[in-house]
């Protein structure tokens, strides 16, 4: 009988064993697999809720019309405060996101190669031709530095639809100077933003008729942290090393993200921070820009990774921008003065809207007390924060819009005056209210008479870097001039 067995010469043993040891940690290692283009949840996927600031309103959006009614009571005024419709990049950023052109070559080349590639959780073919296909649109150019783009006025226009068809007797066809009151930043995202909005509750090219002041800049209600060196000295600090920021990206969670994100491309040596993070804000930015539409630079990523990136995020803007500082519950007192006095007032003016930027979101939800976690964001609580209330995907996603409207309620034998507060169509829960979001007047005015019993110019800004209310003028254009470069305010 033919001996069939096969025998192998030692230094081919050797080989094959030296194989295994190289290849199986790939295996081991890298990847999670996911196939992005391939998800069945499309075009809504799970990681959408994690895009942070740079989320599309149709994301998290409510679409549960019936909170904003009241049985028995009907709605007499409306304040909202509205961040920016969807926006280009700034040219800094742009220049940025068009150099993953160079990252997309060499990852065409490298799987091309097929020789650095992980034996699980490379791209799937659908993917990598999301990438091959990708290229920055060169229409994109510093003309349009942060400009408004089609998707965000789109957003802004649809709310106010929105309230239009909630409070039909609140918002009538027509509009008026003595009922309405719109008031913008200087940006031309804002006054786009305006102009939507206005677009949505009186039709097509409205705003031509209104009656609206020019910006004011600097501005106690829109633009307080341009006048606060507190807040400023803070920036400065969380843009520099040894922050909650910085030290989460020395964590094993996100530099085993790097490593991950790098491996899948085919990438040899381990990414830096930056291009990471340029890979999530091309992803941001494109399904900012196109919901609906894949995007290419999703694909390098799992849905795992989203969150860590978000948490990444929050971290920061929870430090520079919200409870992470003690001068951000104070920022917004002259804002939250005029929401509550307009909800309190017998005027004509039903309706006061202001379009401003994610910093004033978020400190006047930080002065409300709204998503105040009991246990600080901090660079190792990435685990435990799982369920943290402050989420910027949720609360402050482009086109985000905090709205408080008084009810009255002639049946209501213990207090007539009602107010519920709504953030991005959703009913925004305080403590102090009952479970359904209605709240006393009476309870608001308690609630806040910090800021309208008090002098706001000596309120919203800590002693230590408050300016001289007598010399606040003087000082405040060469102010702004230097805060800006250091605020880097195209962030917001």
């Amino acid at each position: 009988m033919m001996n069939t067995s096969i025998h192998f010469k030692p230094s081919l043993i050797i080989i094959v064993v030296i194989g295994c040891l190289v290849l199986t940690p790939l295996a081991q290692e890298c990847c999670e697999d996911y196939c992005y283009e391939q998800d069945s949840t499309t075009p809504f996927r799970p990681q959408y809720r994690n895009l942070g600031q740079r989320n599309s309103y149709d994301f998290i959006k409510g679409s549960n019309y019936q909170i904003f009614n009241i049985e028995g009571c009907e709605a007499e005024k409306l304040w909202t405060l509205v961040r920016h419709g969807t926006r280009y990049p700034s040219p800094e950023s742009m220049l940025e996101l068009e150099t993953l052109e160079d990252l997309r070559d060499e990852v065409i080349r490298l799987y091309n190669e097929n020789t650095s590639l992980p034996e699980n959780g490379r791209l799937c073919n659908n993917d990598l031709q999301l990438i091959k296909d990708w290229s920055w649109d060169k229409n994109i150019t510093a003309r349009y530095d942060e400009f408004l783009t089609v998707s965000g006025w789109n957003e802004i226009r649809d709310i106010a639809l929105v309230y239009k068809s909630v409070f039909p007797a609140l918002i009538e066809n027509s509009y008026s100077p003595a009922k309405f009151l719109f008031r913008h930043t200087d940006y031309q995202r804002t006054e786009g933003s305006f102009k939507a909005f206005a677009e949505g509750l009186f039709g097509e090219g409205a705003y031509n008729s209104f009656t609206i002041d020019p910006p004011v800049t600097p501005s106690m209600l829109l633009n307080p942290m341009d006048l606060c060196q507190t807040y400023t000295d803070n920036i400065i600090r969380q843009n520099g090393p040894d922050t909650e920021m910085t030290k989460f990206r020395e964590t094993e969670i996100f530099q085993k993200l790097r490593s991950d994100v790098s491996k899948k491309l085919g990438i040899a040596e381990t990414l830096d921070d930056k291009t990471v993070l340029n890979i999530y804000e091309m992803c941001r930015f494109d399904k900012a820009w196109f919901p609906l539409k894949p995007s290419a630079w999703c694909a390098a990523l799992t849905q795992s990774q989203f969150k860590i990136l978000e948490y990444h995020e929050d971290l920061e803007l929870y430090m520079k921008t919200s409870y992470g500082h003690d001068v951000n519950l104070k920022l917004s007192c002259t804002s939250i003065d005029d929401m509550v006095n307009h909800l309190r007032g017998n005027s004509t003016l039903n309706v006061v809207a202001y379009f401003a930027h994610i910093d004033n979101i978020h400190a006047h939800l930080t002065a409300m007390g709204a998503f105040r976690d009991t246990t600080p964001l901090r660079s190792d609580g990435f685990e435990t924060m799982a369920n943290r209330k402050w989420k910027t995907s949720e609360i402050c996603p482009f086109s985000s819009n905090i709205a408080a409207v008084k009810y009255h309620c002639p049946n209501d034998v213990e207090e007539t005056e009602k107010v519920r507060f709504f953030l991005n169509q959703k009913v925004l829960n305080l403590d102090w209210c009952d479970g359904n979001g209605i709240c006393k007047l009476s309870e608001v005015l308690k609630q806040y008479s910090v800021f309208t019993n008090g002098d706001c110019d000596q309120i919203f800004c800590s002693k230590s870097g408050r300016l001289n209310s007598g010399l606040m003028l003087v000082y405040a254009w060469l102010f702004i001039m230097f805060s800006n470069m250091v605020i880097n305010r195209f962030y917001f």
